[in-house]
Protein backbone atom coordinates (compact mmCIF):
# COMPACT_ATOMS: atom_id res chain seq x y z
CA UNK A 1 0.00 0.00 0.00
CA UNK A 2 1.28 3.65 -0.84
CA UNK A 3 1.42 4.65 2.65
CA UNK A 4 3.26 1.42 4.16
CA UNK A 5 5.81 2.59 1.24
CA UNK A 6 6.13 6.22 2.14
CA UNK A 7 6.50 5.19 6.09
CA UNK A 8 9.41 2.61 4.07
CA UNK A 9 11.03 5.63 1.98
CA UNK A 10 11.06 8.25 5.17
CA UNK A 11 12.83 5.42 7.05
CA UNK A 12 15.40 4.68 4.51
CA UNK A 13 16.33 8.53 4.17
CA UNK A 14 16.34 8.76 7.89
CA UNK A 15 19.11 5.46 7.93
CA UNK A 16 20.74 6.14 4.61
CA UNK A 17 21.41 9.54 4.17
CA UNK A 18 20.74 11.18 7.93
CA UNK A 19 18.21 13.73 9.35
CA UNK A 20 18.84 16.82 8.42
CA UNK A 21 17.01 19.80 6.40
CA UNK A 22 17.68 18.27 3.17
CA UNK A 23 16.19 14.56 3.91
CA UNK A 24 13.45 16.29 5.73
CA UNK A 25 12.85 18.62 2.68
CA UNK A 26 12.59 15.43 0.23
CA UNK A 27 10.49 13.73 2.60
CA UNK A 28 8.19 16.73 3.29
CA UNK A 29 7.58 17.17 -0.86
CA UNK A 30 6.51 13.22 -0.82
CA UNK A 31 3.58 14.17 1.85
CA UNK A 32 2.85 17.53 0.80
CA UNK A 33 2.59 16.18 -2.81
CA UNK A 34 0.55 13.46 -1.92
CA UNK A 35 -2.29 15.05 -0.43
CA UNK A 36 -2.15 17.48 -3.41
CA UNK A 37 -3.25 15.52 -6.13
CA UNK A 38 -5.54 12.87 -4.40
CA UNK A 39 -8.69 12.49 -5.70
CA UNK A 40 -11.42 13.78 -3.48
CA UNK A 41 -12.44 10.31 -2.51
CA UNK A 42 -9.39 10.04 -0.34
CA UNK A 43 -10.52 11.37 3.02
CA UNK A 44 -13.49 11.14 4.83
CA UNK A 45 -14.90 14.46 4.71
CA UNK A 46 -12.74 15.30 1.73
CA UNK A 47 -15.73 14.92 -0.99
CA UNK A 48 -17.74 16.77 1.43
CA UNK A 49 -15.45 20.01 1.38
CA UNK A 50 -15.46 19.70 -2.26
CA UNK A 51 -19.25 20.07 -2.32
CA UNK A 52 -18.88 23.10 -0.46
CA UNK A 53 -15.98 24.17 -2.58
CA UNK A 54 -18.13 23.90 -5.63
CA UNK A 55 -20.92 25.63 -4.19
CA UNK A 56 -19.65 27.84 -1.75
CA UNK A 57 -22.61 31.24 -1.83
CA UNK A 58 -24.61 28.44 -0.32
CA UNK A 59 -22.72 28.04 2.61
CA UNK A 60 -21.07 30.98 3.02
CA UNK A 61 -22.23 32.25 6.37
CA UNK A 62 -23.01 28.63 7.44
CA UNK A 63 -19.17 28.15 8.02
CA UNK A 64 -16.44 30.18 9.33
CA UNK A 65 -15.45 33.15 8.00
CA UNK A 66 -11.55 32.58 7.60
CA UNK A 67 -12.55 29.61 5.60
CA UNK A 68 -15.21 30.96 3.39
CA UNK A 69 -12.69 33.36 2.29
CA UNK A 70 -10.39 30.89 1.02
CA UNK A 71 -12.81 29.13 -0.64
CA UNK A 72 -14.32 32.50 -2.68
CA UNK A 73 -10.74 33.48 -3.14
CA UNK A 74 -9.58 30.15 -4.53
CA UNK A 75 -12.56 29.99 -6.56
CA UNK A 76 -12.39 33.05 -7.95
CA UNK A 77 -8.67 32.12 -9.12
CA UNK A 78 -9.49 28.66 -10.15
CA UNK A 79 -13.00 27.15 -9.36
CA UNK A 80 -11.31 23.42 -9.76
CA UNK A 81 -11.66 21.39 -6.87
CA UNK A 82 -8.30 19.66 -7.55
CA UNK A 83 -7.00 23.17 -7.11
CA UNK A 84 -8.65 23.78 -4.41
CA UNK A 85 -7.46 20.47 -3.04
CA UNK A 86 -3.51 21.64 -3.87
CA UNK A 87 -4.53 25.38 -2.07
CA UNK A 88 -5.90 23.64 0.85
CA UNK A 89 -2.86 21.03 1.03
CA UNK A 90 -0.39 24.35 1.27
CA UNK A 91 -2.47 25.89 4.13
CA UNK A 92 -1.82 22.98 5.57
CA UNK A 93 1.71 21.27 5.44
CA UNK A 94 3.72 24.62 4.59
CA UNK A 95 3.17 25.75 8.13
CA UNK A 96 4.17 22.13 9.51
CA UNK A 97 7.48 22.40 7.76
CA UNK A 98 8.37 25.48 8.92
CA UNK A 99 7.61 24.68 12.62
CA UNK A 100 9.57 21.12 12.77
CA UNK A 101 12.18 22.99 10.94
CA UNK A 102 12.39 25.72 13.49
CA UNK A 103 11.32 23.71 16.97
CA UNK A 104 12.70 19.67 16.19
CA UNK A 105 16.67 18.59 16.51
CA UNK A 106 15.72 15.63 14.15
CA UNK A 107 13.04 17.40 11.59
CA UNK A 108 12.79 14.05 9.31
CA UNK A 109 12.09 11.87 12.70
CA UNK A 110 9.30 14.61 13.95
CA UNK A 111 7.87 14.16 9.91
CA UNK A 112 7.61 10.19 10.53
CA UNK A 113 5.79 10.85 13.62
CA UNK A 114 3.17 13.31 11.96
CA UNK A 115 2.41 9.96 9.70
CA UNK A 116 3.22 7.29 12.19
CA UNK A 117 0.46 9.37 14.60
CA UNK A 118 -2.16 9.71 12.03
CA UNK A 119 -1.99 13.59 11.86
CA UNK A 120 -1.33 13.15 8.22
CA UNK A 121 -4.93 10.95 7.97
CA UNK A 122 -6.65 13.41 9.76
CA UNK A 123 -5.23 16.04 7.74
CA UNK A 124 -6.51 14.85 4.64
CA UNK A 125 -9.80 13.93 6.27
CA UNK A 126 -10.56 17.06 7.94
CA UNK A 127 -9.38 20.27 6.76
CA UNK A 128 -10.66 22.87 8.42
CA UNK A 129 -9.12 21.78 11.46
CA UNK A 130 -5.97 20.77 9.87
CA UNK A 131 -5.82 24.23 8.83
CA UNK A 132 -6.57 25.73 11.75
CA UNK A 133 -4.00 23.43 13.80
CA UNK A 134 -1.02 24.37 11.07
CA UNK A 135 -2.03 28.16 12.19
CA UNK A 136 -1.48 27.53 15.65
CA UNK A 137 1.60 25.85 15.15
CA UNK A 138 2.96 29.17 13.49
CA UNK A 139 1.23 30.92 16.53
CA UNK A 140 3.61 28.76 18.91
CA UNK A 141 6.70 30.10 16.93
CA UNK A 142 5.86 33.35 17.82
CA UNK A 143 4.64 33.12 20.78
CA UNK A 144 8.21 31.11 22.00
CA UNK A 145 9.91 34.51 20.33
CA UNK A 146 7.89 36.96 22.38
CA UNK A 147 5.97 38.25 19.28
CA UNK A 148 3.07 38.70 21.04
CA UNK A 149 0.77 40.56 18.46
CA UNK A 150 1.54 37.67 15.96
CA UNK A 151 0.73 35.11 18.09
CA UNK A 152 -2.63 36.45 19.27
CA UNK A 153 -3.51 37.30 15.38
CA UNK A 154 -2.55 34.00 14.08
CA UNK A 155 -4.79 32.28 16.84
CA UNK A 156 -7.61 34.48 16.01
CA UNK A 157 -7.17 33.55 12.57
CA UNK A 158 -6.67 29.76 13.14
CA UNK A 159 -10.29 30.24 15.10
CA UNK A 160 -11.79 32.32 12.19
CA UNK A 161 -11.03 28.09 9.85
CA UNK A 162 -12.30 26.33 13.00
CA UNK A 163 -13.73 27.73 16.14
CA UNK A 164 -12.59 25.44 18.91
CA UNK A 165 -9.00 27.06 17.84
CA UNK A 166 -9.74 30.17 20.60
CA UNK A 167 -8.94 27.63 22.99
CA UNK A 168 -5.46 27.84 22.27
CA UNK A 169 -5.52 31.39 23.13
CA UNK A 170 -5.61 31.43 27.19
CA UNK A 171 -3.76 28.27 27.35
CA UNK A 172 -0.85 28.52 25.54
CA UNK A 173 -0.18 31.97 26.96
CA UNK A 174 -0.13 30.07 30.34
CA UNK A 175 1.78 27.43 29.34
CA UNK A 176 4.27 29.56 28.00
CA UNK A 177 4.28 32.09 30.69
CA UNK A 178 4.64 28.96 33.49
CA UNK A 179 6.33 26.18 32.97
CA UNK A 180 5.31 23.26 34.15
CA UNK A 181 7.08 21.62 37.25
CA UNK A 182 8.37 17.18 36.27
CA UNK A 183 6.81 16.77 39.79
CA UNK A 184 3.96 18.44 38.97
CA UNK A 185 3.22 17.15 35.93
CA UNK A 186 3.55 13.41 36.97
CA UNK A 187 0.43 14.63 39.74
CA UNK A 188 -1.54 16.20 37.19
CA UNK A 189 -1.64 13.13 34.29
CA UNK A 190 -2.08 10.78 36.46
CA UNK A 191 -4.79 12.19 38.08
CA UNK A 192 -6.31 13.60 35.07
CA UNK A 193 -5.83 9.65 34.12
CA UNK A 194 -7.72 8.61 37.27
CA UNK A 195 -10.64 11.08 36.93
CA UNK A 196 -11.22 9.80 33.19
CA UNK A 197 -11.71 6.53 33.59
CA UNK A 198 -13.42 6.80 36.29
CA UNK A 199 -15.85 8.64 34.65
CA UNK A 200 -15.75 11.59 37.30
CA UNK A 201 -15.99 14.28 35.40
CA UNK A 202 -19.06 14.65 33.15
CA UNK A 203 -18.85 18.28 31.31
CA UNK A 204 -21.92 18.03 29.44
CA UNK A 205 -24.07 18.11 32.67
CA UNK A 206 -22.09 21.53 33.23
CA UNK A 207 -23.15 22.59 29.31
CA UNK A 208 -26.84 21.60 30.24
CA UNK A 209 -27.00 24.36 33.00
CA UNK A 210 -25.32 26.65 31.22
CA UNK A 211 -27.67 26.16 28.32
CA UNK A 212 -30.38 26.96 31.09
CA UNK A 213 -29.70 29.82 32.40
CA UNK A 214 -28.93 31.67 28.74
CA UNK A 215 -25.40 31.80 28.97
CA UNK A 216 -22.97 30.14 26.46
CA UNK A 217 -19.94 32.43 26.70
CA UNK A 218 -20.42 33.49 23.27
CA UNK A 219 -19.51 30.11 21.68
CA UNK A 220 -20.75 28.79 18.93
CA UNK A 221 -20.42 25.14 19.90
CA UNK A 222 -22.58 22.58 19.18
CA UNK A 223 -21.17 19.62 21.32
CA UNK A 224 -24.01 17.35 19.98
CA UNK A 225 -22.69 17.44 16.16
CA UNK A 226 -19.49 15.81 17.01
CA UNK A 227 -20.66 12.47 18.60
CA UNK A 228 -21.11 11.30 14.84
CA UNK A 229 -17.21 10.99 14.78
CA UNK A 230 -17.41 9.13 18.29
CA UNK A 231 -20.06 6.81 17.09
CA UNK A 232 -17.87 6.20 13.84
CA UNK A 233 -15.00 5.08 15.74
CA UNK A 234 -16.34 3.22 18.73
CA UNK A 235 -20.34 2.73 18.41
CA UNK A 236 -23.58 4.18 19.98
CA UNK A 237 -21.98 4.31 22.96
CA UNK A 238 -19.23 6.95 23.18
CA UNK A 239 -18.37 6.44 26.97
CA UNK A 240 -16.77 2.73 26.06
CA UNK A 241 -13.71 1.13 27.29
CA UNK A 242 -12.58 0.88 23.73
CA UNK A 243 -12.38 4.66 23.65
CA UNK A 244 -10.82 4.89 26.93
CA UNK A 245 -7.99 2.34 26.12
CA UNK A 246 -7.37 3.58 22.29
CA UNK A 247 -7.86 7.39 23.39
CA UNK A 248 -6.64 7.36 27.06
CA UNK A 249 -3.44 4.75 27.53
CA UNK A 250 -1.35 5.67 24.41
CA UNK A 251 -0.53 9.34 25.33
CA UNK A 252 -0.42 8.88 29.19
CA UNK A 253 2.00 6.18 28.67
CA UNK A 254 4.05 7.99 26.30
CA UNK A 255 3.44 11.48 28.11
CA UNK A 256 4.98 9.44 31.45
CA UNK A 257 8.22 8.61 29.32
CA UNK A 258 8.90 11.91 28.07
CA UNK A 259 8.27 13.35 31.74
CA UNK A 260 11.15 10.64 33.29
CA UNK A 261 13.78 11.80 30.69
CA UNK A 262 12.43 15.71 30.67
CA UNK A 263 14.62 18.45 32.68
CA UNK A 264 13.18 19.78 36.05
CA UNK A 265 11.03 22.47 34.28
CA UNK A 266 9.01 20.83 30.91
CA UNK A 267 9.93 22.29 27.94
CA UNK A 268 7.25 24.12 25.83
CA UNK A 269 6.40 21.11 23.11
CA UNK A 270 6.09 18.81 26.14
CA UNK A 271 3.80 20.85 28.34
CA UNK A 272 1.66 21.52 25.68
CA UNK A 273 1.57 17.64 24.52
CA UNK A 274 1.25 17.36 28.46
CA UNK A 275 -2.14 19.60 28.64
CA UNK A 276 -3.55 17.88 25.08
CA UNK A 277 -3.22 14.61 27.21
CA UNK A 278 -4.62 16.18 30.40
CA UNK A 279 -7.62 17.34 28.42
CA UNK A 280 -8.06 14.14 26.70
CA UNK A 281 -8.05 12.06 29.81
CA UNK A 282 -10.49 14.73 31.36
CA UNK A 283 -13.18 14.41 28.96
CA UNK A 284 -13.03 10.96 27.22
CA UNK A 285 -16.39 10.57 26.83
CA UNK A 286 -16.65 13.98 25.47
CA UNK A 287 -15.70 13.96 21.45
CA UNK A 288 -15.79 17.92 21.02
CA UNK A 289 -12.93 17.92 23.65
CA UNK A 290 -10.89 15.60 20.99
CA UNK A 291 -10.64 18.57 19.00
CA UNK A 292 -9.79 20.76 21.36
CA UNK A 293 -6.92 18.37 22.60
CA UNK A 294 -5.92 17.47 19.15
CA UNK A 295 -4.20 21.33 19.29
CA UNK A 296 -2.28 20.19 21.76
CA UNK A 297 -1.42 16.52 21.38
CA UNK A 298 0.38 17.15 18.02
CA UNK A 299 2.96 18.63 19.31
CA UNK A 300 4.01 15.48 20.23
CA UNK A 301 5.63 15.12 16.86
CA UNK A 302 8.77 17.51 18.18
CA UNK A 303 8.80 16.81 22.05
CA UNK A 304 9.61 12.88 21.25
CA UNK A 305 12.44 13.64 19.32
CA UNK A 306 13.95 16.37 21.82
CA UNK A 307 13.14 14.99 24.96
CA UNK A 308 14.20 11.50 24.23
CA UNK A 309 17.58 13.00 23.16
CA UNK A 310 18.63 13.27 26.61
CA UNK A 311 18.69 9.94 26.97
CA UNK A 312 22.14 7.86 26.58
CA UNK A 313 19.49 5.23 25.18
CA UNK A 314 17.70 7.48 23.19
CA UNK A 315 18.50 5.41 19.99
CA UNK A 316 17.17 2.35 21.21
CA UNK A 317 14.09 4.06 22.85
CA UNK A 318 13.11 5.81 19.54
CA UNK A 319 13.46 2.61 18.01
CA UNK A 320 11.35 0.69 20.17
CA UNK A 321 8.59 2.95 20.18
CA UNK A 322 8.92 3.35 16.17
CA UNK A 323 8.27 -0.37 15.73
CA UNK A 324 5.05 0.31 17.91
CA UNK A 325 3.75 3.24 16.19
CA UNK A 326 4.77 1.30 13.11
CA UNK A 327 2.35 -1.75 13.96
CA UNK A 328 -0.12 0.47 15.43
CA UNK A 329 -0.21 2.64 12.43
CA UNK A 330 -0.51 -0.57 9.88
CA UNK A 331 -2.98 -2.53 11.99
CA UNK A 332 -5.63 0.54 12.16
CA UNK A 333 -5.02 1.55 8.25
CA UNK A 334 -5.69 -2.19 7.89
CA UNK A 335 -8.86 -1.88 9.57
CA UNK A 336 -10.06 0.68 7.44
CA UNK A 337 -9.49 -0.99 4.02
CA UNK A 338 -11.49 -3.81 5.80
CA UNK A 339 -13.91 -1.35 6.28
CA UNK A 340 -13.90 -0.06 3.31
CA UNK A 341 -14.64 -2.97 1.52
CA UNK A 342 -17.23 -3.64 3.63
CA UNK A 343 -18.68 -0.21 2.87
CA UNK A 344 -17.53 0.53 -0.58
CA UNK A 345 -20.05 3.70 -0.28
CA UNK A 346 -18.02 5.51 2.39
CA UNK A 347 -14.87 7.24 1.50
CA UNK A 348 -11.72 7.14 3.88
CA UNK A 349 -8.01 7.60 3.69
CA UNK A 350 -7.61 4.47 1.92
CA UNK A 351 -7.88 3.02 -0.66
CA UNK A 352 -5.46 6.38 -1.91
CA UNK A 353 -6.25 7.97 -5.09
CA UNK A 354 -4.70 10.61 -8.08
CA UNK A 355 -7.47 12.98 -9.39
Amino acid sequence: MLYYTLIVLLLFLIVSFGDNKFTFSVGFSMLFLLSAIRSPKVGTDTSMYVNIFKSVEAYFRDIEPGYSVLMSVTRSIENDSQFFLFITSCFIFFPVYFFIIKKSQYPLYSLLLFVLLFYYYFSLSGLRQAIATSILLLSYVSLTERKYILWGSLVLGAASFHTTAIMFLPISFLLNRYPIQRSSAIVILLLSFALGWGGLIDIRKFVTILDSTGLNLGLYIDLSKYYTYAEYSFGENVNTTNAKIFNMVPNTMVCILLIYFSDKKLANPLSFFLMGTVITNLFVDIPIAFRIAYYFTIFQIVAIPNTLIKSRYHIIVRSALTVIWAAIFVFETEKKVVYHKQHPGRNDVVPYEVF
